[in-house]
């Protein structure tokens, strides 16, 4: 049996290295999980695990990882390792609260991020089924945030290729449409030596 989501996955995501000004929060950030994060990533000297980022128009969405973002912006690091996925309008994802049983609407978050209308910290949390079951949540997901351990040398160049121009097209409903206007490049993707 073909796992049909698995395999839309693996079509539509892959880990890319973006200039951290190309993202787009939905969230604020807690200052003082900022911090220690960014003690920690310092102490460490890698950043352990991408960011979940979706494209919208010339930019990318933030859809896990708002603290590991500001925590390279604080410590100066114009470059992050992100996975950059391309199914989430579908129903392969949710998007829950942290502090409710209550759900969020994707294009209220994109249209909000778009706005810089940022929710609270922690507010909504991102879950993705690949196989139309169990839901699991992008957080520290081994499948979407790969441990990958870069170091922070890798980061401290932005990248060479800026995020590709896209013009909105139209809406159908509440789905925003977007259409590149050249083919996205290729950033390449660094070991952790």
């Amino acid at each position: 049996m073909v796992n049909h989501s698995l395999s839309l996955m693996d079509e539509s995501t892959q880990i890319v290295k973006l200039n951290v000004k190309d993202l787009m929060r939905h969230e604020e950030v807690s200052q003082p999980r900022l911090n220690a994060l960014a003690r920690k990533i310092e102490e460490d000297g890698m950043q352990r695990r991408p960011v979940v980022v979706h494209r919208v128009g010339e930019g990318f969405l933030m859809l896990d990882g708002h603290h590991r973002a500001g925590a390279l912006e604080k410590l100066g690091y114009p470059s992050i390792l992100a996975t950059e996925i391309g199914f989430y309008l579908t129903d392969f994802v949710s998007v829950r609260s942290w502090r409710s049983n209550g759900f969020y609407d994707k294009t209220t978050i994109i249209q909000r991020a778009l706005d810089g209308d940022l929710y609270p910290p922690h507010t909504t949390r991102h879950v993705v089924s690949f196989d139309g079951g169990q839901w699991k949540s992008f957080h520290h997901n081994d499948v979407l945030e790969p441990e990958r351990n870069i170091s922070l040398k890798k980061l401290e160049r932005p990248c060479k290729t800026p995020a590709p121009p896209t013009q909105l097209i139209g809406t159908q409903g509440t789905l925003f449409v977007f259409m590149p206007v050249v083919p996205p490049p290729v950033s390449p993707i660094y070991s952790s030596t």
